[in-house]
């Protein structure tokens, strides 16, 4: 049996690359209203895939910083992609420990 005629192709996408990552992330959030739906204390569950997803670290890092700028407790959900990432705190780079992990509910 004979393999069907292949060609090699090369598939570019065009980018418009975020130049201020977390000043992006602020203002999206704050379209969001966040404040008027998770009161200060609220447990709020992070997780993301970062397949493919240029500068995660700083991604997760800014949604870290604007849900403790309102007050809420966030928990590290961490989701298996072919393995074990690493955790939501190791990509923020904080080293404060999420509410489950202190204690809390």
């Amino acid at each position: 049996m004979a393999y069907p005629r292949m060609i090699k192709i090369r598939q570019q996408f065009k980018t418009n690359p975020i130049k201020d990552i977390p000043g992006t992330v602020h203002a999206e959030l704050a379209r969001l209203r966040l404040e008027e739906t998770i009161s200060p204390g609220s447990s709020v569950a992070i997780t993301a895939g970062s397949r493919g997803v240029a500068n995660i670290a700083m991604v997760i890092s800014a949604v870290v910083n604007e849900l403790k700028e309102i007050g809420a407790k966030y928990r590290d959900v961490s989701v298996l992609e072919g393995g074990a990432p690493p955790s939501i705190r190791e990509l923020s780079g904080s080293d404060e420990k999420p509410a489950e992990e202190r204690g809390e509910e």
